[in-house]
């Protein structure tokens, strides 16, 4: 049974107090999400929503994740920064963006399915691994950063739960620089990635600003402890970073995001197809038919550019690429004829017609479909990786 001095702490009552300061917070932090969803949604990636919402929560939540960890020690630093007041809105807020990142990921990434988080138990071929260690932690934080909180566990033992967070961010940082690296070199992730050397560099200033005053202590030595095994995790990380890259072999039942992941680190390692041509296809260059539809490539997840043309020839039907054509070479891709104007989904795939692997990266090349097939049904060519099962890239047709 609560003491009466517990009931009467209110739930928000740190918030009442410094309600000015909790709405301007407030107030920035959306304004931040909000800049970063543009810049993902527009810019980055433009027109994937799924994608643009799941980065730009994450970003943001460590972001301000970090600008709260930087606090503490600052003030340890210089006792006239004093803004521990405003350590909580941040943090909160921070581990709100945390909780619908992770919402968003199984939703877009993982359909509801938390045993695809699991595909590799090393975390450091598999970073998700990182991310589940972290996320209950800050799940914790966000639940407890409340006046009532510290009243109801007291405030030594909700001190000792809250100092959970370093570890949660050694490996949360682990989590993002590892799980798709190419996706920080933005000026979103280049934020990310100051925030985090800043608060590295201030936690490790304010650690030995501390045990030059008092010594080595038991929360010292607490701190030291996580430094010595932070470093040790990073170490390992980029030490193996690319042996575990060189390891990975095409698999087309991965969760959709992490086959994209793996198959650019194929790509990195072994290349493609050694199979298809680098030239136009001569005995395609002199193929004529009748124009019925036609479009242009558009990137998924490798850059195709070129023309693409239904076309008909003595009551067959052809897709035909234009002169134009150019791609990456990828592994086992494959021509699909797709309904949707916009296949980006393995679903999408599924519900087309496969005509024949990629004959050639450049230039002029004739796929026929199939006799039978209602050409009127299919909107898009798609090209799909299928040792990864990843649709590459695809061209709508009008």
């Amino acid at each position: 049974m609560m003491s009466q001095e517990v009931r009467k702490v209110r739930l928000f009552a740190g918030a009442r107090r410094n309600i000015r300061a909790v709405i301007l917070h407030s107030t920035l932090t959306t304004i931040l999400w909000a800049l970063q969803f543009v810049y993902q949604y527009y810019a980055l990636i433009p027109g994937e929503l799924g994608g643009s919402m799941l980065r730009s929560f994450a970003l943001t939540g460590a972001t301000l994740i970090g600008f709260a960890l930087a606090i503490g020690p600052l003030r340890t630093l210089h006792q006239k920064y004093n803004y521990v007041r405003y350590r909580r809105t941040i943090g909160v807020w921070g581990f709100t963006f945390i909780i619908l990142h992770f919402v968003s990921v199984m939703v877009f990434l993982f359909e509801l399915n938390p045993i695809d988080l699991f595909w590799h138990y090393n975390p450091f071929a598999n970073p998700i691994i990182f991310a589940v260690f972290a996320y209950p932690i800050f799940v914790s934080m966000w639940i407890t950063s409340t006046d009532w909180a510290v009243a109801r566990l007291g405030f030594r033992k909700w001190k000792s739960l809250h100092r959970l967070v370093f570890p949660a961010y050694i490996v949360a940082i682990l989590h993002f620089t590892l799980i798709n690296p190419e996706l920080l070199l933005n000026p979103t992730g280049y934020l990310l990635i100051g925030t985090t050397i800043l608060v590295l560099i201030l936690q490790v200033s304010a650690f030995l600003k501390t045990i030059r005053g008092k010594g080595l202590g038991r929360s010292a030595a607490i701190g030291f402890s996580l430094m010595i095994v932070g470093a040790s995790l990073f170490t390992t990380a980029y030490r193996f970073r690319d042996a575990v890259a060189g390891d990975v072999e095409p698999n087309p039942n991965l969760p959709t995001s992490v086959a994209v992941t793996k198959m650019k680190e194929f790509m990195k390692q072994k290349g493609g197809n050694p199979e298809v041509a680098g030239a136009p296809i001569e005995a395609d260059k002199n193929f004529v038919a009748a124009m019925m539809k036609t479009g242009m490539f558009e990137r998924l997840n490798y850059m195709t550019s070129g023309a693409v043309m239904l076309e008909n020839k003595d009551g067959k039907h052809f897709v035909v690429f234009g002169d134009d054509f150019t791609t990456p070479n990828g592994p086992d891709l494959v021509i699909y004829l797709t309904k949707n104007t916009g296949p980006s989904t393995r679903q999408d795939v599924r519900d087309g017609i496969q005509l024949a692997p990629l004959k050639s990266t450049t230039g002029k090349q004739v796929y026929e479909i199939p006799e039978g097939v209602d050409v009127s049904q299919f909107n898009s060519v798609t090209i799909h990786c299928r040792a990864f099962n990843v649709p590459w890239s695809y061209a709508p047709l009008k």
